[in-house]
């Protein structure tokens, strides 16, 4: 929620009810059913016997209540460690709690937006509607009824002091009353146990934290009883416990009354906010810890909560979101304090009277600027608050709050598990509101880190403007004894900026210009010999220096796409680095790289690589955004980060980055998936993109795989298999629309006809530098191994291909093919093939020679083998030129001789001598 729209929803003055809907969260104690435990009846339904129908006019006081939230187990909010802003544990946001309580005692609950101009406590005449569903309703209340119209008959009447009706030193007499609602079991909580509590460590707290003012002690009892109402009606739980008691309210007085741990649709805790100290009021616990008991007399007194204003840019959220986290003052017992009780917060002790004087330093806007020492708030002694009071009567409440005395916690390690800041702290009054004291951060940051912000401690140096630069405070020194705050009024911040840096002698040196406002969002500027000082209100002053600085400056300054400079520049980084946060993104710099913008998802993933300090180095380029996907990437010394929309940003390590850099990778292989991802053999590494895969080795570079080549060399086990690593890019426009890779260990080819298949070794080489696709096609099967003499073989679509342990890759194919088919392939007499098919012959013929022989073709006689000698003579004769012409038979192996005729002649080959002879 922003932050204007949260004040506004909180500006109805909140002085009736404070409710911890701990019952519905079911936390706190179990509650025990032993013996002691009395039968109950059933609890009756908050919308049995309604007091009020539609269009029924209701007369009463207006009262009103808001949700707090509870200790995640019984009082460990620690463990737990801090709350989702705004919300409590269930998720459910704080909700304003209104009812119409008529004379007779019931109530009627209506909408708080309804009745937001009726004054809590005024008598008013309101005219009812349908009932309204909300969180309350479904948290167990009874359902709101809306408001069709409301007057206001009688203005609240403030509440008049009495003298307590018991011994002194007690002031604010406290009647317990333990109390078993319908439907609840008892625990095992006794009366004994919450009066030492009251009287206890309560009592002693409000006494010390009020400056004596405040003595709270039990002067009335009620052992536990069987009741008839339940917490659906607070007013009618109160109303019993009362009449049991006999308590009649008085200003001063207080009814307290505890109710089992996890009673059915009881909250935690509930208390009347009344005016101011010296009235009394009515609550219910379920628990006995200081801080709850002490909490809902808090809201007796008159206080709200403390709670926290967080801004995502600005202190006080000029120029950027803010919200209210309601209850996260972790100090103060009116926030979220539950273990751990620390001192009343000084918005507060002055609220209900308990801050002297003399322990208060007020500076208004007209006052003179000054340096004050605090006393810690806890020690009770000295100047312990300056407070800041502007002309339309804000008050800023600084304030030191040191591990001592009731703080001692802050600096126990074990106890402080929040890991609350010891140091000076600023808090701002708001009157009015539930939140009627809001800590301050100095440190904003972005809404995605608020659940866990707890540093609300100044930094030690920071100019921090307050008011709209009407007052200024820095912090020089925090030690045991005290805190030395410097405040300057009307002074400008840069000003302020100025002298913290030491002036003429310091880093900055000598002015060199005048200061110049009119900048972007009324900034303003001015420039010194060592650097210049930039202010806006919600960035504020801060020095821009060096390289950093003027980089800044040539991109733009504060009209640049950073914005204004949320830090001064900050060198002492690995290498001689420096750099700089602005609104929209950071500046870094070394002794070898130039100053370079990072910022939005980038600069998030850089800073989860460990930023300069990890494998990415310092930013070397410019984000460089317009890539396909509407992605951007940017360069570091150690490699490249690429970020789309669909994606994110993902880390491309080394070559791997510069490889998709500068092969325009975005479009080929899309935006990564993954970031690069090393440990492979060899060491080798990988990146997933959008549409492909990238794999490179010590030995390979990196090459992108993808689609069906990439399914294929997967199924082959990637770079352990026989493939191993890529060691080319994929090349496509090959015959019939076909594409290869080459790898380490063989090629992988495609077609849309064949799919994939794997070429290994000299075989992938022969078929892609001969050609292959065009002449026997793409591959229908892998490379298959296994045969005689080491031998190989794979088959394409018009032909196959052989090798052997002593023979070179060939192509068998057609005609040649069937007859060495039919000759038992490399089993048969005729071997492997030894050469490729030389066609072009006499009468259009072919031949193919291997190990054992050679077959020949022609249109007219088809495909014959030869082997022996009778092989070398029609080769070396040349049957072109012979007149022997081609072999239209096989041979005929016959008493000593071998016999096979031929077109134009008869060949006998003598197998005693080997010669042959032309018949």
């Amino acid at each position: 929620m922003h932050f204007d729209n949260q004040l506004r929803l909180r500006s109805v003055r909140l002085t009736a009810v404070s409710v911890v809907l701990a019952g519905v969260l079911a936390t706190g104690p179990t509650a025990a059913r032993g013996d002691e435990a009395s039968a109950t009846p059933t609890a009756p339904s908050a919308t049995d016997a309604p007091v009020a129908e539609p269009g029924d006019t209701v007369v009463g006081e207006l009262v009103q209540a808001y949700a707090d939230p509870a200790p995640p187990s019984a009082g460990h909010e620690a463990e737990a460690g801090p709350h989702e802003t705004g919300h409590d544990e269930t998720g459910h946001e704080d909700t304003l709690l209104s009812w119409v309580q008529t004379d007779s005692g019931d109530t009627v609950r209506v909408p708080t937006e309804d009745v937001a101009e009726v004054p809590t406590g005024a008598m008013v005449e309101a005219t009812v509607g349908e009932p309204v569903e909300d969180q309350a309703a479904a948290d167990g209340y009874a359902p709101a009824l809306e408001v069709l119209s409301a007057e206001v008959i009688a203005e609240p009447v403030p509440d008049q002091q009495t003298t307590a009706e018991t011994i002194a030193p007690v002031n604010h007499p406290v009647t317990v009353v333990m109390l078993q609602p319908a439907g609840a079991a008892r625990d095992s909580t006794s009366l004994a146990q919450v009066v030492a509590a009251v009287n206890g460590p309560v009592g002693d707290f409000w006494e010390q934290q009020s400056g004596g003012v405040v003595r709270v002690g039990v002067t009335a009892t009620v052992d536990w009883f069987q009741g008839t109402t339940t917490c659906a009606d607070p007013y009618a739980l109160w109303t019993e416990a009362a009449a049991k008691a006999g308590w009649t309210y008085a200003a001063g007085r207080h009814l307290l009354v505890y109710v089992p741990a996890g009673a059915p649709g009881c909250s935690y805790g509930l208390g009347e906010v009344r005016q101011d100290m010296n009235s009394g009021g009515r609550s219910y616990v379920q628990g006995t810890i200081t801080s709850l008991i002490a909490h809902e007399l808090g809201h007796n007194f008159g206080l709200g909560h403390s709670s926290k204003l967080q801004c995502s840019a600005a202190l006080e959220g000029a120029g950027s979101a803010c919200e209210i986290a309601s209850y996260h003052d972790y100090y103060d017992v009116m926030g979220i304090s539950w273990d751990e009780v620390g001192s009343l917060s000084a918005s507060h002790a002055a609220q209900l009277g308990a801050l002297p004087n003399e322990a208060r330093t007020t500076i208004t806007a007209s006052s003179a600027s000054g340096t004050y020492t605090l006393s810690p708030m806890s020690g009770g002694v000295g100047t312990r608050v300056v407070q800041l009071v502007t002309a339309a009567g804000t008050a800023y409440w600084v304030e030191y709050r040191a591990p001592t005395g009731q703080d001692a916690w802050l600096g126990d390690g074990a106890r402080n598990r929040v890991g609350l800041q010891s140091g000076v702290v600023i808090r701002r009054g708001n009157p009015g509101s539930q939140d009627s004291s809001l800590l301050l951060d100095p440190t904003p940051a972005s809404s995605t880190y608020w659940n866990g912000d707890v540093r609300t401690a100044l930094p030690i140096g920071t100019v921090v403007p307050l008011a709209g630069g009407v007052f200024s405070v820095t912090v020089s020194r925090v030690d045991p004894a005290g805190a030395v705050v410097a405040v300057s009024v009307g002074s400008h911040p840069i000003d302020v900026k100025y002298a913290a840096t030491g002036g003429p002698a310091g880093v900055l040196g000598a002015a060199t210009s005048v200061r110049r406002c009119g900048l972007p969002a009324d900034g303003c500027a001015q420039d010194f010999s060592g650097g210049s000082i930039y202010w806006s209100a919600a960035a504020g002053a801060r020095v821009v220096a060096g390289e950093l600085g003027s980089s800044w400056k040539d991109l733009g300054g504060p009209s640049s796409s950073v914005g204004y400079p949320v830090t001064d520049t900050l060198c002492g980084l690995r290498d001689g680095g420096c750099y700089q946060l602005f609104e929209r993104g950071s500046m870094y710099d070394s002794a070898s790289t130039a100053p370079q913008v990072v910022r939005g998802a980038v600069r998030d993933r850089w800073v989860a690589a460990k930023l300069e300090n990890g494998v990415l180095g310092y930013p070397t380029g410019a984000e460089t955004c317009g890539l396909a996907g509407g992605g951007c990437l940017q360069t570091f010394t150690g490699g490249v980060i690429g970020w789309s929309p669909a994606t994110g940003a993902r880390v491309l390590l080394g070559e791997m980055g510069q490889a998709w850099r500068t092969g325009n990778g975005a479009a080929v292989v899309g935006h990564p998936i993954t970031d690069t991802l090393c440990g492979l053999r060899d060491g080798g590494c990988y990146q997933l993109f959008e549409r492909g895969s990238m794999y490179d080795s010590a030995s390979t570079a990196p090459q992108v795989v993808r689609g069906a080549v990439r399914d294929r060399w997967v199924a082959a086990k990637l770079e352990n298999g026989v493939l191993g690593y890529p060691t080319g890019a994929e090349t496509c426009g090959l015959a019939a629309g076909g594409c290869l890779q080459t790898f380490t260990g063989g090629v992988i080819g495609w077609s849309p006809a064949t799919g994939a298949r794997v070429l290994l070794g000299e075989m992938g080489q022969v078929w892609r530098t001969g050609n292959g696709a065009a002449v026997v096609g793409h591959p229908i099967t892998d490379t298959l191994c296994g045969l005689r003499d080491g031998g190989c073989y794979q088959l394409f679509e018009r032909g196959s291909m052989y090798d052997s342990a002593s023979t070179a890759p060939q192509v068998v194919r057609g005609a040649v093919r069937d007859r060495w088919v039919a000759a038992k392939l490399e089993n048969g007499v005729l071997g492997y093939p030894t050469g490729a098919e030389t066609c072009g012959l006499a009468g259009g013929g072919c031949l193919q020679t291997f190990t054992g022989g050679v077959i020949g073709w022609s249109p007219v006689t088809g495909a014959q083998s030869m082997t022996g000698a009778i092989a070398g003579e029609w080769l070396s004769a040349s049957p072109q030129f012979s007149g022997i012409g081609y072999p239209v038979e096989a041979a005929r192996t016959g008493a000593g001789s071998v016999t096979q005729e031929f077109q134009s002649a008869t060949l006998v080959e003598d197998l005693t001598s080997g010669t042959v002879i032309s018949r």
